[in-house]
């Protein structure tokens, strides 16, 4: 896993956006994001991967394919490594459920 401090951590958006190709991301974003991945520092947080299967099942969001494959696919990309889900951010997380109940 790359160096924390020194990496790149996509936000779930984000992350959505650049495995679907949405255009929304700028030509400035898209080359932040290639040079990281060229240095094996682009992260995701594993808490983004439970907010894609929400967000997806709750039909704010149509992946192209079954979310566990999409899932699987997009954490494949080179220079990619998930961040764990840490203590902190376990608990920190559900600030996110009481927003997604309201959606």
């Amino acid at each position: 896993m790359p160096n924390p401090a020194r990496a790149l951590l996509l936000d779930t958006h984000v992350w959505i956006w650049l495995v679907n190709g949405d255009p929304v991301l700028g030509a400035d974003a898209l080359a932040a994001i290639e040079r990281a991945a060229a240095a094996g520092s682009v992260l995701v947080a594993a808490i983004s991967v439970w907010e894609v299967a929400m967000i997806e099942a709750k039909g704010w969001i149509v992946l192209a394919k079954p979310c566990a494959q999409w899932v699987r696919e997009a954490l494949s990309a080179p220079g990619l490594a998930l961040a764990p889900l840490t203590p902190a951010v376990a608990v920190d997380a559900k600030a996110v459920q009481p927003v997604l109940a309201h959606r």
